[in-house]
């Protein structure tokens, strides 16, 4: 018996959607996708050792991004941590903002309590 033979056709692929792409397979695999969505300009990012940041492009002389680069690497620090560092000391420390102070629930309590004490002892007889 001959084998049936089996009809092989060439198709065109649909047109390619990159970014759906990279969504669908991270949503299957449950990873992050390969390249972050653009956010905008003004939008804050929460670093994983918890410092808030905006993101804002700074221009420097070509030696003196070199040098900073360098000495950051040396260091092993990060250069925006680097340069905030250096802008608070230029602008002067943040004028340091006291803590509110609670005012403690009980305070009424206490002081009424502390005053029934005093009356008690007063009426008590002195021993000597």
């Amino acid at each position: 018996m001959a084998k049936k033979q089996v009809a092989v056709t060439l198709r065109k692929p649909p047109p390619a959607d990159a970014d759906g792409f990279i969504a669908r397979a991270a949503n299957e695999s449950g990873r992050a996708p390969l390249r972050a969505p653009a956010r905008p300009a003004d939008e804050l990012v929460t670093r994983a050792d918890g410092h808030v940041l905006r993101e804002l492009t700074v221009y420097l002389p070509p030696e003196l991004a070199r040098k900073l680069s360098l000495a950051c690497m040396e260091k092993d620090r990060d250069v925006s941590n680097v340069l905030a560092e250096i802008i608070t000391e230029h602008l002067g420390p943040a004028p340091a903002v006291a803590p509110a102070k609670l005012a403690d629930p009980l305070a009424p309590l206490m002081e009424t309590a502390q005053k029934v004490i005093a009356a008690i002892r007063q009426r008590l007889p002195h021993f000597v």
